[in-house]
């Protein structure tokens, strides 16, 4: 190992152990050189070296300063007694206690198939349904209804029977509701109910 990887990495681990915080300025070339007894190309060399690694950077004429997001030693991770017994889980109790997460709005459902509402442009939305309903005919409601068809419905269910107004001469008109529409009743015809 080189002279100046061996000072490189005294230096950093001076800043994994905390020793030197983020921001806080390393000691300038000419001190380093003078208390470990190495020449100031040797410090620069390892300076440089500690660049590359993301440790610290340089600030011009300021010196040298450990990065304030350099990597850190972590903790010793402390060790936890296991449960001597096995414990039930409710997949159902989880995916409601997940369901019930979505509604807490500090929390972000990331991988969620239910997309947060704040990505829906709702006012545009709202004010597009009013323009839309400001300006259309109220008797489009029911004339775009499918008339379904009676043949299909079930035989147990029976036809209802109703008044419309039909929309193109104004005249009311007998029509059945069956399970799949709305079927004119023929003239003459039955009337169920």
């Amino acid at each position: 190992m080189k002279r100046y990887e061996k000072f490189a990495d005294d230096i950093a681990e001076l800043i994994r152990s905390g020793v030197l915080g983020p921001g806080q300025r390393v000691p300038s070339v000419r001190y380093a050189s003078q208390t470990h007894g190495v020449s100031p190309s040797t410090v620069f060399q390892a300076y440089y070296l500690l660049e590359r690694r993301g440790l610290i950077r340089a600030r011009p004429r300021s010196g040298y300063f450990v990065n304030t997001h350099a990597p850190r030693q972590f903790n010793e991770p402390q060790i936890i007694e296991q449960a001597s017994e096995s414990t039930e889980v409710d997949v159902s109790e989880l995916v409601f206690s997940i369901l019930d997460s979505i509604k807490d709005p500090q929390t972000v459902a990331f991988g969620s198939a239910f997309p947060s509402p704040n990505l829906f442009p709702l006012p545009r939305l709202a004010r597009s349904l009013a323009s839309a309903s400001r300006e259309m005919d109220p008797r489009m409601v029911v004339t775009d209804l499918s008339p379904g068809n009676p043949a299909t419905a079930p035989p147990d269910r029976p036809a209802l029977h109703g008044r419309r107004l039909d929309a193109a001469d104004g005249r009311t008109a007998d029509h059945q509701r069956c399970a799949g529409g709305i079927e004119p009743v023929p003239a003459g015809g039955n009337r169920a109910g």
